[in-house]
């Protein structure tokens, strides 16, 4: 067995395995580029079938966003506590960055005590639970394309 444990920590506090212009591609790298470079360096199972992702607290919600949105990477998932602390400014950075607003880089859901709608909603749709619909419409394209 090979164990790796990345460091997804960021000047926020975490990446919350999302895909940013901000932050970097996280979901991508652990999903897809970690394992080709271990691939590359280690006698692997080198396929879905010998890969497996485990996390704590944010990456609880990494090991099940990951595996819901890349349902063609892993075979096992073992999410623990997958709750978040002092995780608004991970959430911002990963779901609504914005490169012009400096000098945080980020959008929050509220400005001036004032919600902003179209922010807002980037974060239930950030849920696992809405996740659930686009997951299964990416596991029945990859088990069709077999």
């Amino acid at each position: 067995m090979i164990v790796v444990l990345p460091d997804a920590f960021t000047k926020y506090s975490g990446s919350m395995y999302s895909n940013s212009p901000t932050i970097d591609d996280w979901e991508t790298f652990i999903a897809q580029d970690l394992p080709a470079f271990i691939d590359q360096r280690y006698r692997t199972v080198a396929s879905k079938e010998g890969r497996g992702l485990t996390g704590h607290s944010m990456g609880g919600y990494g090991t099940m966003r990951v595996g819901m949105k890349q349902p063609g990477a892993l075979a096992a998932l073992y999410a623990m506590r997958g709750a978040l602390a002092n995780a608004l400014s991970a959430q911002a950075a990963a779901w609504a960055p914005n490169p012009k607003n400096p000098p945080e880089f980020f959008d929050l859901p509220t400005k001036d005590g004032e919600i902003q709608p179209l922010i807002a909603a980037k974060w239930p749709a950030n849920s696992p639970l809405v996740m659930v619909d686009q997951t299964r419409a990416r596991l029945e394209e990859h088990l069709g394309s077999r």
